[in-house]
């Protein structure tokens, strides 16, 4: 993810993660949101779901300790979590093999593994899509 976008998450949920600044013995955000930026709005829908439950009714503080593509798919690993924070996340990790990581549509969205499995549209697949 650019640093630009990756900011505007650090900045707009910063109990989720307020490891980002740690080292690398204590998180792996230390590298950043691993993932393109097609994914921003679907890590932000997330994280404004998951402060909202932990504010408004008491669920345990979400902290993320890594943020990444794997096999083409999101993967959201938090420190500690209910039963219901990991359902949101696990719902939002399987939404996001919907939309291309790099652009963020919908359409035409595939998983194509060449070495490296991504979840990408036809138009980024091919490299035409004019971000």
């Amino acid at each position: 993810m650019t640093e630009e976008k990756e900011l505007q998450l650090i900045r707009k949920y910063p109990k989720i993660f307020r490891d980002c600044s740690s080292t690398k013995e204590m998180t792996s955000m230390v590298w950043g949101l691993e993932c393109g930026d097609g994914w921003y709005d679907l890590i932000d829908y997330l994280c404004s779901n998951l402060q909202l439950d932990i504010d408004q009714n008491g669920h345990p503080q979400v902290v993320a300790v890594q943020v990444k593509e794997k096999f083409g798919q999101l993967r959201f690993y938090i420190l500690e979590g209910d039963e219901r924070q990991y359902a949101v996340i696990d719902f939002a990790e399987q939404l996001s093999l919907l939309f291309c990581e790099r652009c963020g549509t919908n359409r035409n969205v595939t998983l194509h593994g060449d070495g490296w499995w991504r979840t990408l549209c036809s138009q980024c697949k091919e490299g035409n899509h004019k971000s």
